[in-house]
């Protein structure tokens, strides 16, 4: 239904459309098309998302996803807001210690 709303150039329906998602991969795959359209609403959800998602589970590569995701977030330009969220994630992932590595790596500029 997203892309059909983004080929009729409907970008109000198809943003509404990602925001009803909880699928980590809906925000990835719509972040180019739809995140300029309202970059701070796109930030806040797709930023919960990850932070449930690190909390459901542990193992570097469950870190690596997550971490490939705050990447995506870089994409909306609001460096200052996604070097706060990073600086949460590892305030409440601190008893992590191989999340505090891999994210470690992780620059927010």
């Amino acid at each position: 239904m997203i892309d059909f709303y983004l080929r009729e150039g409907d970008m109000e329906m198809a943003f509404a459309e990602v925001m009803k998602s909880d699928s980590l991969r809906t925000f990835q795959h719509y972040i180019d098309d739809l995140g300029q359209y309202d970059a701070e609403n796109y930030f806040d959800a797709y930023g919960e998302l990850i932070s449930s998602f690190l909390a459901k589970d542990t193992g570097r590569r469950h870190y690596r996803e997550a971490i490939n995701h705050l990447m995506e977030l870089k994409k909306l330009d609001l460096s200052d807001r996604l070097r706060e969220l990073v600086e949460e994630l590892k305030e409440v992932n601190d008893n992590r210690p191989a999340f505090l590595d891999e994210i470690s790596t992780f620059s927010t500029f």
